[in-house]
Parts: structure tokens; C-alpha cells; sequence
């Protein structure tokens, strides 16, 4: 028998914003078995600035019309607390059905 090799996971192209000197998002679409939105977040992230880049975020939901959304926070840096990523969880779970 053989084994099937799985494709590699496909994107299409990605849209880049800038949030007022905040933050730079870059979002794309993955095509996987389960397609899902990759929104990677490239600077500094703060209390301040984290409701214009959640709003963000929900444009380009809407825009791509997704159903699961993955957020990379590896590029950037944060200075939120635990708590603040707990409520920031929270409200993207509240907010969307299907979170990665």
C-alpha cells in the first residue's frame, strides 16, 4: 500500500494594514483541509491599541469571509498582562464560532 502525501497548505494573497502607528496586521486566507484566516500581528501590541486592532480583525473576517481564524503574535511584542489575553480571548471566542 502506499500513502497518500497530503498538499501543502495554500494562501492566498495577503492584505497588509497599518492601525494608526499601532500595529501592522498582515492577513490571508490558508487553504487546508480546513481553510482557515492566518492574521499575523508584526509590532507592538498594547492595551491602548488593542481595540482598533481587534476591529481590525473583524474587517478582514468579514472581508474573507472566514469561518476560523488563527492570530500569530510571534512577530510582534506585547505588553499585556495575562489577564488581557484572557479577555482578549474571551471576546474572540464570544465574537466568532470557529477560533484555531
Amino acid at each position: 500500500m502506499t500513502a497518500k502525501k497530503k498538499a501543502p497548505a495554500k494562501a492566498s494573497p495577503a492584505s497588509k494594514g497599518q492601525l494608526a502607528g499601532a500595529a501592522t496586521v498582515v492577513a490571508r486566507m490558508v487553504e487546508a483541509p480546513i481553510p482557515y484566516l492566518e492574521v499575523a500581528i508584526r509590532e507592538h501590541v498594547t492595551e491602548d491599541s488593542l481595540q482598533p486592532l481587534f476591529e481590525h480583525v473583524q474587517g478582514e473576517i468579514t472581508r474573507y469571509q472566514a469561518n476560523r481564524l488563527l492570530v500569530d503574535l510571534r512577530e510582534g511584542s506585547i505588553a499585556l498582562t495575562i489577564s488581557d489575553m484572557l479577555g482578549l480571548a474571551k471576546l474572540v471566542a464570544a465574537t466568532f464560532a470557529g477560533v484555531l
